[in-house]
């Protein structure tokens, strides 16, 4: 295999685990799109945040490895690298990149997990079956829009999770890492916390993966869980952990997630006629389709949500601003604030106001009747009218929602020492982190 130094390279890749622990071996699977192969192709291996650390350079022979006709169905192709992480390798998110600089390679994103004995209090989930949903690597994602080949109804991790000029309107992994990802991370890391970071598989597959923890945090648009993920996220809530969910459209589908040794597929027929499961309560749904709506596990949920479309600019009105989740931001009746957050999607809940002109909800949408709203946007010029119900509620432990996809946006412009409060909505993440990862309020 070779390649001429003044020829571009083409590589991409994926890994064959999303998410992996110190001391552990995971391979990566790399192909030359330019359909040549490329003989010790150069390699690194970064850890992401704040600052980028490069933890190593290395070299591998890349073949090329061609897409098979249903590439979204697992790619099939062979380990082309192969990585042990070492045992002082902090946790965090990752990023294995080929070729050189100019080169048009894809970054190839993995998880560094701790392990469980030295697990910090706060662990955060990143919405990594959302991604799969929106990929269209293959031909093909779970959404016509972006699928030359139709949309799927099953889909592999064993793909590229990047966009690819291939395939137009392609989603990937690097496109919510910048978007609601990197901000969210960054901002912690500025702030001070510690935080292990996993996949919506890994809580799927381990019924013990939240133990170790005090807070689970998920981010971003996480709107794909498994029953399984569910369960497991309601058993740590009534067991007395904590949730923040600094997100929007939050579990609103209902998946399957189906292992067959490395390879992971994601099952998502959206109607219940075409399904074949025969466990009627296994049928990939949305989630109030099948009497169980969102809001009873989060709060708010995307009934009564919005998405924006091209629609007009919104903010949160503070409601409650004596409560704790404002301490700090100077905020009163009826102000305004985190209108940069409004970006896509949001949690919403069916709601009447009491005889103080305060939000509540009528329950009528699943919403837990304790949820207290604490700002409330309306967002009825937008795409899919609604609104973003930020609040929190307590069965056992706290679950806070932050009720936006693009929360994130909040915290973008408040990664120095010296500003990480400089926003109203960093002021309430950190309150919201720092009394919920200390175990029960």
């Amino acid at each position: 295999m070779s390649v001429s130094q003044a020829e571009g390279l083409r590589i991409r890749g994926y890994a064959n685990r999303q998410s992996i622990m110190p001391g552990e071996r995971i391979g990566f699977c790399l192909s030359d799109m330019n359909g040549r192969g490329v003989a010790d192709c150069p390699l690194s291996i970064v850890r992401l945040g704040l600052h980028e650390t490069e933890m190593l350079r290395s070299a591998a022979d890349v073949p090329a490895q061609s897409i098979p006709a249903r590439g979204w169905d697992d790619n099939g192709w062979s380990v082309s690298y192969t990585l042990e992480i070492g045992r002082d390798w902090k946790p965090g998110i990752y990023a294995l990149r080929a070729g050189r600089e100019g080169d048009d390679t894809k970054d190839v994103f993995f998880i560094v997990r701790s392990a469980p004995r030295k697990a910090p209090a706060i662990v955060v989930q990143l919405p990594t079956t959302t991604i799969n949903a929106y990929n269209n690597w293959g031909g093909a994602g779970l959404y016509g829009y972006n699928s030359p080949a139709g949309a799927a109804e099953i889909v592999s991790f064993n793909r590229p999770q990047q966009s690819d000029d291939a395939w137009k309107r392609g989603f990937g992994f690097a496109e919510e890492w910048n978007q609601r990802i990197k901000p969210f991370v960054q901002w912690l890391e500025t702030a001070g916390y510690e935080a292990d970071y996993i996949a919506g598989t890994d809580l799927h597959f381990d019924e013990n993966l939240l133990k170790p923890y005090r807070l689970f945090v998920s981010i971003g648009h996480d709107e794909y869980w498994s029953r399984e993920m569910r369960e497991r996220f309601d058993a740590f809530i009534a067991g007395g952990g904590n949730a923040a969910i600094f997100g929007g459209n939050t579990c609103y589908w209902q998946i399957r997630l189906e292992r067959d040794g490395q390879s992971i597929r994601q099952i998502c027929y959206r109607d219940a006629e075409k399904d074949p499961a025969k466990d009627a309560t296994r049928k990939t749904v949305m989630w109030r389709d099948l009497g169980e709506p969102e809001n009873t596990s989060f709060g708010a949920g995307f009934d009564k949500g919005a998405w924006k479309g091209n629609g007009a600019p919104g903010a949160f009105v503070v409601h409650r601003p004596e409560h704790w989740v404002f301490e700090g931001t100077d905020l009163r009746t009826g102000d305004t604030f985190g209108g940069e957050t409004l970006a896509y999607e949001t949690n919403g809940v069916d709601y009447a106001l009491d005889a103080e002109g305060r939000a509540v909800p009528t329950g009528a949408d699943g919403t837990p009747g304790d949820y207290l709203i604490l700002g409330l946007a309306e967002l009825l010029d937008w795409g899919t009218p609604g609104n973003a119900a930020m609040g929190l509620f307590t069965r056992g432990g706290t679950v806070f929602n932050a009720a936006t996809t693009d929360w994130a946006r909040g915290l973008a412009n408040c990664l120095a020492p010296d500003n990480h409060l400089r926003t109203d909505c960093a002021r309430i993440t950190r309150n919201v982190i720092e009394r919920l990862s200390r175990g029960k309020i």
